[in-house]
């Protein structure tokens, strides 16, 4: 599980530290296999283990098959069109021996990131965003918190 946020720079050829917190929750198998990165929500960039990317990959077929339960062939077009734009942007990034991960320049430039970056555990994956819009996001989120937090605590 990731928790977590980190503020760190990108070196000059586009490399990430991953923070050490995040990288001790990941089995060393894990590592070796290395993290799938790919166009996140908000201009984020998601980073998933290949373990965590399966089970999210699941769960979005299982939600396509709820919500289109009566229409079975525009939940197979549907699933197909999420999966092709979400793995078509994606990489397979090993971490190297110092925990770096190589960020895809089509990735930060989606993402608006230069240098700086916030890195952000959100449970099944990490969120790697411009610091700025971070900020904002995290002040909006902040605003609503307590009110979602209460219909599940």
């Amino acid at each position: 599980m990731f928790l977590g946020t980190f503020f760190h720079g990108l070196d000059a050829k586009g490399r990430l530290i991953v923070p050490s917190e995040l990288r001790d929750t990941v089995s060393e198998e894990e590592r070796k296999k290395g993290f799938v990165l790919t166009c996140g929500v908000d201009r984020c960039i998601f980073v998933f283990t290949q373990s965590d990317l399966e089970r999210v990959v699941a769960r979005v077929e299982e939600e396509f098959r709820g919500r289109y339960r009566d229409r079975p062939g525009e939940v197979r077009y549907r699933v197909r069109q999420f999966i092709r734009a979400f793995s078509s942007r994606a990489r397979l990034r090993p971490l190297d021996s110092q925990g770096r991960v190589l960020v895809p320049d089509h990735l930060l430039a989606y993402a608006g990131i230069e240098r700086e970056v916030a890195i952000v555990g959100s449970l099944d994956r990490i969120e790697i965003w411009n610091p700025e819009k971070w900020q904002g996001i995290s002040s909006e989120s902040e605003r609503e918190y307590d009110d979602v937090a209460q219909e599940f605590f």
